[in-house]
């Protein structure tokens, strides 16, 4: 029987993890959803006959065609020209030689060095998350998309609907990171999770509403 509840400690900071899925549960989108599916795995999409982002997300639907280039680009709360998220991004990726391996070290420094704070939509921003060393699913994710941006890999924001390990369904918000033709998702708001691997709500249910460049709220 799987724990309703579970706590973590990061940094000193002893949270539920039921928080880490509630801060989110307010907003909704009219628009249609689309299922995820083997989302734990990496979105071939050079196979496809569509564009590599004429993606919605893991469900592999077909949206307008956007270019990567939005994808690195700084914005109000991704500010990735600002220098301590250049040069953090520097340091946290000194010595890897693949986009894969910067990815996946920017996202371990996020997962293990940011605490979880519970409170809705944007608070903090990537500049102010990385000061405050906490944030919700939302300045978390801005945190790793800029991180990710300065180190030249396109980086997207998901708005989802997920089944969490509760048993319950909550809006969300995670990354999702682009690497040689693929997308992989990127949810840094729980220990248990790992880079393109989510294992703190199921995948194969989910419901993405929406993919951005830069979030609206």
């Amino acid at each position: 029987m799987e724990d309703i509840y579970a706590t973590e400690d990061i940094e000193n900071t002893t949270y539920n993890l039921d928080q880490e899925i509630t801060e989110n549960s307010n907003l909704t989108n009219t628009n249609d959803t689309t299922d995820i599916t083997n989302s734990t795995n990496p979105i071939d999409i050079t196979s496809s006959n569509t564009t590599s982002t004429d993606y919605l997300a893991a469900g592999g639907e077909t949206k307008a065609s956007k270019s990567l280039s939005q994808y690195v680009q700084t914005t109000k709360n991704c500010q990735v020209t600002n220098s301590q998220i250049q040069a953090l991004a520097k340091s946290i990726t000194s010595g890897k030689s693949s986009a894969y391996d910067k990815a996946v070290a920017i996202f371990n420094w996020v997962r293990d060095k940011l605490g979880y704070s519970f409170y809705y939509n944007t608070k903090y921003g990537a500049v102010g998350t990385l000061n405050a060393k906490t944030g919700n699913c939302v300045d978390t994710a801005h945190l790793l998309i800029a991180l990710e941006r300065a180190a030249g890999i396109p980086a997207r924001y998901v708005h989802g609907y997920c089944k969490f390990s509760s048993g319950n369904w909550y809006g969300h918000v995670w990354a999702q990171i682009y690497i040689e033709g693929k997308w992989y998702n990127a949810d840094a708001t729980s220990y248990r999770n790992t880079f393109g691997v989510i294992k703190n709500w199921n995948t194969k249910t989910a419901k993405i509403y929406d993919t951005y460049a830069s979030l609206p709220f």
